[in-house]
């Protein structure tokens, strides 16, 4: 299988940066997966898993919206506001912010203030999805 660079990237820290064999990302409508060779493209990431494939085991992670770009040098970046392995992910932490997430949901006064609750809930949502996957991969 054909290797690319890979960079994954938040805010606060660089990831991953390194060879990969294949990267698996949410997109608006689906999953997505990108394996070396692949084309020049630029797209959206939704709240979602990031799987990657490095040593030839994947790798699944908890990322939020961001970006991705294929370039045509093969070389891939991923941009998130955050990603976290699922060894990283603390289920108490998660279950409580999903809590509060939905109680902000209900008593939202404005639009704004909905759409960033929605968005702490599927965040929250996402790292319990993929703590409780983790055991089986």
């Amino acid at each position: 299988m054909t290797e690319f660079e890979l960079e994954i990237m938040t805010p606060e820290r660089h990831f991953y940066e390194g060879k990969a064999q294949g990267l698996t990302v949410t997109l608006p409508d689906g999953l997505f997966t990108i394996l070396g060779g692949h084309a020049p493209m630029v797209a959206a990431l939704e709240v979602g898993e990031l799987r990657y494939k490095t040593d030839g085991q994947w790798r699944e992670c908890a990322a939020s919206e961001g970006f991705l770009e294929v370039m045509s040098d093969g070389h891939v970046i991923v941009f998130v506001q955050a990603c976290e392995n699922a060894d990283e992910i603390d289920v108490g932490r998660a279950k409580a912010a999903a809590e509060r997430a939905k109680e902000r949901l209900s008593s939202s006064e404005s639009i704004r203030e909905y759409e960033m609750s929605r968005i702490a809930l599927a965040r929250a949502m996402n790292r319990l999805r993929v703590k409780g996957r983790s055991r089986y991969i």
